[in-house]
């Protein structure tokens, strides 16, 4: 990406805006970035709840630093992004999404009509003779999406990508590490990611709820201060032991992390016994907790070396900022460098909508010009066209008659049309109940008892109980068999058990029928 770009990233409590540019050499360079409070109650999890007054908020502040970028990157902030490291056979790259979102509802137990999928290339594996893509797929509610490009929309600007903060920040932090085997711990202000990386490929992430607020609030609670009081203190006090053996009460605020970090540490060695993480790095975002690494290199057993300035990223001459400054800003810095992009089906049809229009003005132009030299030929042998055209009309008379036929053609067809017309917005899938629930009668084992049952549609929801989970797999797969019905699922099975110890199994099954072929269909089939 060599074009200068907007990158936007909104919290509960802030958004942070920045404008980058990410070169082939591998720098990005930033000429603005500031923090401005999020609109109260506008956004929850990522989730934004009104995109107008946040629309305003950000429009205020680019008009106040005078930027005319109109191009934008967002990164999601938000818990309800859900990820899976998957392994994939070798394809054609263009082929991936394809084959992942066919495959979705094995990775994530999820409505896959209710999320947008993408994915990011770990690497490639040479196993034996085969080669594999091992990949990282991620999942983002529909809802959450759609409503970045609306805010994007409202600011008339062009939505290049929609990036997870999550490889945002991975991105940025291969650029600051080598091909050792490395642990790195990013914390931000609600939570902090902890990677494991070797050879400059991510091999392990997860995030964990800790973050700045955690000290914070612990800080608010112990000097019974309010919690703008308590980052006041977090940024201009030292307010950390060395050990949790002091038995502080704000130092303690942190166990849960290092506890977190030791074990996903201990959960690498196990499954790596042949490798060991040589280095560890920090980098916090904003301001920077005092002797927080000297706390997690003791209690880990691993020094950490802190980030304090980004490597390979300038801070261009308007900015304002120093590069220390900057690690506030992680996912606006790394979302240009390699964003997954979250693409909703809303913006895929405005955007073929968008080449058709541009396809149709082409043939505009071309039929006027095409008429132009049309009308400017001479008008070369007019007598004898004259004579033509009166023995083109004699010719028509006396095939008149034809006219008659065209229009009763013509007039059954639009009958036939209506009536079609009619017999689809009369039918749907709920006309074939009955065929639905004898199939039901005949298929579904006998130890499997329906408590309710209630249908949309032809979206059915059933809630059964039974005592085999070994039956419901079997019906489960009787479903799945079946031509007409389709997303079938099962979120999950709870049990009960009786004063005699007999165990009930109870679950939801949900799935959709479409119509059911008739009794000279199947003869056919």
């Amino acid at each position: 990406m060599a074009s200068t770009v907007l990158a936007i990233t909104v919290g509960n409590d802030t958004t942070k805006i920045s404008e980058v540019m990410y070169s082939s050499h591998r720098i990005v360079r930033v000429s603005y970035s500031n923090t401005i409070p999020t609109p109260k109650d506008c956004v929850e999890d990522g989730q934004i709840r009104d995109p107008k007054e946040l629309a305003t908020a950000i429009r205020d502040e680019l008009r106040k630093g005078e930027i005319i970028t109109k191009d934008v990157i967002f990164a999601i902030q938000s818990n309800k992004i859900i990820s899976k490291e998957i392994v994939a056979p070798y394809m054609k790259e263009a082929r991936l999404m394809e084959y992942i979102v066919t495959n979705a509802t094995e990775y994530f137990p999820v409505n896959i009509d209710e999320y947008v999928f993408t994915y990011s290339i770990l690497e490639n594996i040479i196993d034996v003779s085969e080669k594999k893509y091992r990949l990282m797929v991620m999942a983002a509610p529909m809802g959450i999406v759609e409503r970045y490009y609306d805010v994007a929309d409202m600011l008339e600007l062009r939505v290049l990508d929609l990036d997870y903060v999550g490889n945002s920040t991975l991105q940025l932090m291969r650029l600051q590490i080598d091909d050792s085997p490395t642990l790195s711990i990013q914390m931000g202000d609600e939570a902090t990611i902890i990677s494991i990386f070797n050879k400059n490929v991510l091999q392990l992430m997860r995030s964990v709820p800790y973050g700045r607020s955690t000290v914070a609030n612990a800080i608010a609670e112990k000097r019974d201060i309010s919690y703008e009081e308590a980052l006041t203190v977090l940024d201009n006090e030292r307010v950390l032991k060395e050990s949790f053996s002091d038995g502080d009460y704000i130092t303690g605020s942190l166990k849960y992390l290092a506890n977190n970090i030791s074990r996903v540490i201990d959960y690498y060695s196990t499954k790596n016994p042949d490798v060991t993480i040589q280095k560890a790095v920090m980098v916090t975002e904003g301001k920077s907790i005092r002797a927080l690494e000297t706390l997690l290199s003791y209690e880990i057993g691993l020094k950490i070396k802190k980030i304090d300035e980004l490597n390979q990223v300038i801070a261009d001459d308007r900015l304002n900022m120093s590069l220390s400054e900057l690690t506030g800003y992680l996912s606006n810095i790394g979302c240009v460098i390699q964003p997954v992009n979250f693409v909703p089906k809303s913006a895929l049809i405005k955007a073929k909508k968008t080449n058709d229009n541009k396809y149709l003005r082409l043939i505009i132009m071309g039929a006027v010009f095409v008429a132009a030299v049309i009308v400017l030929i001479p008008l070369v042998g007019n007598i004898s066209k004259r004579t033509e055209n009166n023995g083109l009309k004699s010719n028509i008379k006396k095939i008149e008659g034809i006219k008659t036929v065209v229009n009763d053609y013509y007039l059954s067809k639009d009958k036939f049309t209506d009536i079609s017309t009619f017999y689809a917005l009369a039918s749907n899938a709920d006309d074939d109940l009955h065929k639905f629930i004898e199939f039901l009668e005949e298929d579904m084992p006998s130890d499997i008892g329906l408590t309710s049952f209630s249908v949309s549609g032809g979206a059915v929801t059933m809630n059964c109980t039974g005592s085999s989970k070994e039956t419901l797999a079997q019906f489960l797969v009787t479903l799945k068999k079946q031509s007409n019905i389709s997303s079938v699922n099962c979120a999950s099975v709870s049990e009960a058990t009786d004063d005699n110890d007999a165990i009930t199994d109870s679950y939801t099954i949900t799935c959709v029928f479409s119509q059911f072929p008739t009794q000279t269909e199947e003869g056919d089939e």
